[in-house]
């Protein structure tokens, strides 16, 4: 899920070179999906209430780093389906709305980029 929300603003910032302002919203819901799974245990450690400055710092360091890791996974898959993902642009330009029997077609075209979970 994390993943999904940042994927709106790469798609837009691969096909049209920008980032809409709907992204501020987008990367607010992936803040808070990854705060909920740093805490619970998932990846680097994360101070669920840091009360220092050294940890706040920490957990920026790690949010950030997380998702410097979810945008290059993101950006990964779009490239591997640049076409696929302009020709939706230019479906989704063209109707204006498209609903899930409309998207379907496309989504299922898509080539998945898959990396194998790393168990220690």
């Amino acid at each position: 899920m994390m993943l999904l929300h940042l994927a709106g603003a790469e798609a837009e910032f691969t096909v049209f070179g920008e980032r809409a302002d709907g992204a501020s919203e987008d990367n607010q819901h992936w803040i808070t999906a990854a705060t909920m799974f740093l805490a619970s245990g998932f990846g680097e450690v994360f101070f669920q209430a840091p009360i220092s400055d050294e940890k706040l710092a920490h957990n920026r360091v790690v949010l950030n780093d997380l998702k410097a890791k979810h945008v290059a996974e993101v950006q990964e898959f779009l490239a591997a389906n640049k076409e696929l993902l302009e020709e939706l642009a230019g479906a989704i330009a063209q109707q204006k709305n498209m609903d899930r029997s409309l998207i379907e077609p496309y989504l299922a075209r898509a080539r998945m980029t898959v990396h194998p979970v790393k168990v220690a």
